[in-house]
């Protein structure tokens, strides 16, 4: 065997297959072939010449000092194979296709493994400067690096990474792992992963993150996150599945067939997304089939831009496309930062959208979080939330400007009378303000919130100011349709704002299929939105749900604070009326009392027990 030793410079310039029109040569890209599975250097032979004997030393050392993007293949006997280094690898300083999938036996999975168990206490794995390199069919496990990682992308990008294990063994199905992250990226412009088996990743059994990214343009598709190869069963990553740090406009899985991951049996959240980063088509927090749970431990997704989208969504199930299923989290499901949109996934349930996976705590909670929107004015947009330990939304800790629409909260995904329920629809808290829950259009922006086993709304008393309630369907809860504070009807309190901050509700005097008269006192000199709903069923309580907006009225209140009105609108007999105010500064009341339109001309209505 050739001494081991540092070789000296070499460039190898290669007749082209033509002269440039200048006449000079063209340096041509050469192709080295690994055929031994030992870690030795041979400064004299591969190392310098690129001819077998080869180890994978040997190649990277002879692709760094030969010009162009070489191609290192693998045919180390037949079969499974293992690598076992006794120092780090030299960095990839020239572009490289590092290819295993070409080792003799290869059928679609990884069998050429690197063990970094010897290779030094911080030695990374795979670490490429060079950019516009791929990394293709190998196994890396064990490397102890807790900076680095082991593939690390670093300075230049246009990098791929396809169709390799990182974390576990040849067979994919335990984890010796890595000490510290899977795959770092560190430039722009990567691709992870892809859209079919042979080139998804498996990133899975490392003791930091997955897959962190701190560039931007990559893209991370199709890769397998914190469970075996399968995707059955959890082999989780100790801290984030997917964790983006850089300037954003990463996109984390995408809309096209097979472009989702799958992240799920993590230690942290699944999914930690920069407030540019699209993240679409994943599952998170269950197994490959979207049926079982496999939690990540602190939740499902955080942070983002861009959660979902309505790209070939199914909202009658099942969850596809742009679709997030994010179900079955240790912690809420999706917690979005300022401006994020998050829109048609389904969260807190199977991939089918018919039966309960939930979440721990919220399906969406919205902590913090300034003028985030929750669904669309559209029904591929709007969010299937039900089946959740916890509210379906929640709005808390000084959360402004909120926008929560079209979603479906509490019902499958058919809305066919089958109960998923949360334990409440939404809840408002600690500060949350000048949220808006539906808005203009009962059709595109309302919300359908039903069925859960608590109330349809809460808003806390410790809630801020101006959360306006408005166009939805909330019927067939265990609890109010709207609840201040939480604790049952909260009755008025004369011509004022109402009792710790809640809105009077109007007073319904008079109610015929075709009109309705009442009265409201509330803040003085003070414009009202009045909307007025039917229901099959109101609360026990007496008080309304809001099923079936009918009529929408505005009313201003004089010096007293009184306002008188009579609205036409088309009331089904047998179903009673109930109506709710809304104003600008303070939000929307409750419910009022449930009544029943008069069964003949001039004979009263009648509250409903």
């Amino acid at each position: 065997m050739d001494a081991v030793r540092r070789p000296g410079p070499l460039r190898v310039s290669i007749l082209a297959a033509g002269l440039a029109a200048a006449g000079s040569v063209a340096a041509r890209a050469a192709t080295v072939t690994v055929t031994q599975a030992d870690d030795a250097l041979h400064s004299a032979g591969c190392a310098l010449t690129g001819q077998a004997p080869c180890t994978l030393r040997d190649a990277i050392t002879f692709s760094n000092t030969h010009a162009g993007t070489d191609t290192i293949l693998f045919a180390a006997g037949s079969g499974p194979v293992t690598i076992r280094l006794t120092s780090p690898l030299p960095v990839i300083a020239d572009s490289v296709v590092l290819d295993a999938t070409k080792q003799p036996g290869w059928n679609g999975s990884p069998i050429v493994a690197l063990d970094g168990a010897g290779a030094g206490d911080e030695a990374a794995g795979l670490r490429i400067t060079a950019g516009s390199s791929a990394v293709r069919g190998l196994v890396l496990s064990r490397f102890r690096s807790t900076a680095l990682a082991a593939i690390v992308l670093d300075e230049k990008g246009g990098n791929v990474v396809q169709g390799n294990f990182i974390g576990t063994d040849l067979a994919g199905g335990a984890a010796p792992g890595n000490r510290g992250i899977g795959i770092l990226v560190r430039c722009d412009r990567n691709r992870i992963g892809g859209t079919s088996n042979p080139v998804r990743n498996v990133v899975s059994g490392n003791t930091g993150a997955g897959i962190r990214i701190e560039g931007s343009g990559n893209v991370v598709e199709g890769n397998l996150v914190g469970t075996d190869d399968s995707g059955k069963r959890a082999l989780g990553n100790g801290a984030e599945g997917i964790v983006s740090t850089g300037a954003g406009g990463n996109t984390i899985g995408g809309g096209a067939p097979g472009a989702g991951n799958l992240v799920s049996g993590n230690g942290d959240v699944g999914i930690a997304a920069g407030r540019a980063d699209s993240v679409l088509g994943n599952f998170v927090g269950t197994d490959a089939s979207g049926a079982a749970s496999l939690p990540n431990r602190k939740g499902g997704i955080r942070g983002g831009g861009k959660i979902g989208g309505t790209e070939d969504v199914r909202p009658s199930g099942p969850c596809s496309g742009a679709c997030n299923l994010v179900s079955g989290n240790g912690g809420p499901g999706v917690s979005p930062g300022a401006g994020a949109v998050v829109c048609g996934n389904f969260i807190g349930t199977d991939a089918a959208g018919t039966a309960a996976l939930p979440n721990t705590g919220a399906g969406v909670l919205v902590s913090g979080a300034a003028r985030a929107t929750v669904g669309g004015p559209s029904r591929p947009a709007g969010n299937l939330i039900s089946g959740n330990s916890g509210p379906g939304i929640e709005i808390a800790f000084d959360a402004e400007e909120t926008a929560v629409e079209g979603n479906r909260i509490g019902v499958d995904a058919t809305e066919n009378a089958a109960a998923l329920p949360n334990a409440e629809g939404l809840r408002l808290r600690d500060g949350a303000r000048r949220s808006t829950i539906g808005g203009s259009d009962s059709g595109t922006d309302g919300n359908h919130i039903a069925f859960n086993a608590g109330a349809g709304v809460v808003v806390e008393f410790s809630a801020g100011a101006g959360n306006a309630i408005l166009s939805n369907s909330i019927h067939d809860n265990g609890g109010l349709g709207i609840d201040f504070g939480g604790d049952g009807v909260t009755p008025n309190h004369g011509p004022e704002a109402g009792s710790r901050g809640s809105v009077n509700f109007p007073v319904l005097t008079k109610v015929t299929p075709y009109s309705v008269e009442g009265t409201l006192d509330a803040a003085p000199h003070t414009s009202y939105t009045l909307q007025f709903f039917s229901n099959e069923t109101c609360d026990p309580s007496g008080y309304g749900q809001g099923e079936t907006q009918i009529a929408t009225w505005n009313v201003t209140t004089d010096a007293g604070g009184h306002a008188d009105f009579g609205v036409s609108l088309t009331a089904a007999r047998g179903q009673g009326v109930a109506a709710t105010a809304t104003s600008a500064a303070a939000g929307t009341s409750e419910f009022s009392p449930c009544v029943l339109p008069e069964v003949e001309e001039g004979s009263p209505g009648s509250l409903l027990p």
